[in-house]
């Protein structure tokens, strides 16, 4: 037993938790486990003979493990009577392995590739402009696949190894409800999470768990933000492989630099809305509960951090957009901004709600989602008249420090 001064192991299994009521429905299949080690290393599997059959059963039960999804196959075959251990054992190591190496493609960066990034505060039309790009001919956009729901775990531990073996496991073997049932817990709460948002690029949640155990098998597991991109982009040509797109894109977060590092051809557009009508959406839509002060810092404080990476990096290819200006000159405000990125404008940009893209197909709690396959139109520009109080614009604007960003980008703040 592993008391603290054995054999370190790079990583271990165990079926101890079937016994406990609380872990039921674990995905414990040890073969998964096997192909997700590596060569030269240190691994330990711990078996408990007295949770699987006895002689008083007739059936090939384990009463213990019934409900997972390796048991399931197994038993089924014993008792259609055409149950070949070598056989069955090899075919799902061979069809694991060939699944491994074709997710493994992914992984692999073509030369010169040029995402697109998007950018901007919660609320301010990220989701509108990712659609637009992901209804290019040649696009394949991943909406808000983003790196932190991978390396950070949701209750600010550690994430192991057996995290992410758990993880994939799970993901592979049972429906999505029960799977992010399971899922639903620290520290795993984040993975879930990254599991959810993969559905908006049409990667189903079995192929999402195939995703992350062809990543463990190579890497083991994700520690930084690069890691976690990879991952991310894998994500990503996963769609542009089956639409046959010539690029992909998702929502970035702001630390900038770990992206063009990566992709220093990438192209990245922020987009700035009335911080008034941001907040007045957070009231309105999801689960916010904004406070108007510190909206009204972030507001400001994003806004600069990108001009501020824009100033130092001239050469890099970013713009910024006017939420205001694109719903009420779609046209004329989208070629502007493709002109700005080196990017070939599509008249189908302005007319996404045309297209079902994978968002509308699979929508899973996003929160614009019917919204953008709606036609561009003005109709929420200064919507906060009709909801925010004085007390709640006077709050916005000490957070901000005044009104000076209304007035320098024309922007309406007085009631």
């Amino acid at each position: 037993m592993h008391n603290g001064h054995s054999v370190y192991f790079h990583s271990n299994w165990a079926d101890g938790g079937a016994s406990n009521p609380r872990y039921r429905n674990e995905s414990n299949d040890p073969l998964n486990f096997i192909l997700s080690t590596g060569v030269g290393e240190r691994t330990r599997l711990l078996f408990h003979p007295q949770y699987y059959n006895d002689e008083t059963n007739s059936r090939f039960d384990f009463p213990s493990l019934h409900d997972q999804q390796w048991v399931r196959e197994t038993r089924d075959t014993v008792e259609a009577g055409r149950f070949d251990g070598k056989a069955y054992w090899t075919k799902r190591h061979n069809d694991g392995r060939r699944s491994i190496e074709e997710f493994d493609k992914l992984f692999e960066e073509p030369t010169n590739e040029r995402p697109v990034f998007v950018n901007g505060m919660s609320r301010s039309g990220t989701t509108l402009l990712v659609s637009m790009f992901d209804v290019h001919p040649d696009g394949a956009m991943a909406y808000e696949s983003y790196p932190r729901y991978l390396y950070t775990p949701s209750d600010d531990g550690v994430l192991t190894t057996e995290d992410y073996i758990y993880t994939y496991q799970t993901l592979m073997n049972y429906p999505d409800n029960t799977a992010f049932e399971l899922l639903n817990r620290p520290p795993l709460k984040n993975l879930m999470r990254f599991a959810a948002v993969s559905s908006w690029t049409g990667m189903t949640t079995r192929e999402t768990g195939e995703l992350l155990r062809s990543y463990v098998t190579k890497h083991h597991r994700v520690t930084d933000i690069k890691e976690a991109l990879k991952i991310v982009a894998a994500s990503a040509r996963f769609k542009v492989r089956n639409q046959g797109a010539k690029f992909w894109g998702t929502k970035c977060q702001g630390n900038f630099e770990e992206y063009f590092d990566l992709w220093p051809h990438a192209r990245l557009i922020y987009i700035m809305r009335n911080g008034l009508d941001i907040l007045a959406s957070q009231k309105t839509k999801g689960a916010f509960n904004p406070d108007a002060k510190q909206l009204g810092r972030n507001w400001r404080a994003q806004y600069k951090h990108f001009t501020q990476f824009q100033d130092k990096h001239p050469e890099l290819h970013t713009t910024l957009v006017g939420y205001e200006d694109l719903v009420a000159r779609p046209e004329e405000t989208c070629r502007s901004m493709c002109d700005a990125i080196d990017f070939e404008f599509h008249p189908q940009m302005i007319r996404q709600h045309e297209i079902k893209t994978t968002l509308a197909e699979y929508p899973r709690g996003q929160l614009s989602a019917e919204r953008v396959q709606q036609p561009i139109d003005n109709k929420s520009v200064n919507r906060w008249r009709a909801i925010l109080s004085k007390q709640d614009v006077e709050a916005f604007l000490a957070g901000c420090e005044g009104p000076d960003m209304f007035i320098a980008r024309g922007l309406d703040w007085e009631f």
